[in-house]
């Protein structure tokens, strides 16, 4: 019984790869075309990974309202942030590089999404917000009732940022980010993201 959980977690992904498998070859080959220009790394298999834990988290996003949890929608949660922060390095380094300059605006758009959802969740503040020049007013999330609105200072070492987070019509996970550069306040969803990247292959 000492293994059963890793025998557990094996079928769940070898479950996920039967019921996608095209997908699971959509991933396969945006590791060999993103990766392919860092030659001697483990760039394709960076993303290859990403892209395992993508196809295991639509499975649990194709049965979530049909069988919904508190349990489940706290996994299906921590994955989804999971995916999001581990797309986001291997995408950075893409960005930083500028391995791909033919495909700089496509890289881009998911790069800066991605940018917005991964400095709240890893590091618990708004993105950019040092351009923030005057403190502003924000809501708590979830909001309880006698809530009001508390003073974001980013000059302050002790503020926060708890992204509002829900899930979409179709059981994905999205978030309410603050974009400083385009002083806006938007909802991104995990899986229309996830297409973005997986259109680099063909765009």
């Amino acid at each position: 019984m000492t293994n059963q959980v890793g025998v557990l977690i094996e079928s769940a992904f070898g479950e996920a790869f039967s019921k996608k498998e095209q997908l699971n070859k959509d991933w396969t080959a945006l590791s060999f075309f993103l990766g392919s220009k860092l030659p001697e790394s483990t760039l394709p298999i960076s993303i290859q990974r990403v892209g395992r834990l993508d196809i295991l988290i639509r499975c649990m996003e194709d049965t979530f309202h049909s069988h919904k949890t508190i349990f489940s929608a706290e996994y299906l949660m921590m994955f989804s942030e999971l995916w999001v922060c581990e797309t986001y390095e291997f995408m950075r380094v893409m960005k930083a590089r500028e391995l791909y300059p033919d495909k700089k605006h496509e890289i881009d758009e998911v790069y800066n999404q991605l940018k917005l959802l991964r400095i709240p969740l890893d590091k618990h503040e708004i993105a950019s917000d040092r351009k923030i020049k005057e403190p502003i007013k924000l809501i708590k999330h979830p909001i309880r009732e006698g809530d009001t609105p508390y003073e974001y200072n980013s000059n302050d070492s002790l503020r926060s940022h708890i992204m509002p987070r829900s899930f979409s019509s179709i059981g994905s996970a999205i978030w309410q980010v603050t974009d400083i550069k385009t002083s806006q306040s938007y909802w991104i969803e995990r899986r229309s993201l996830s297409n973005k990247l997986l259109k680099l292959k063909t765009a």
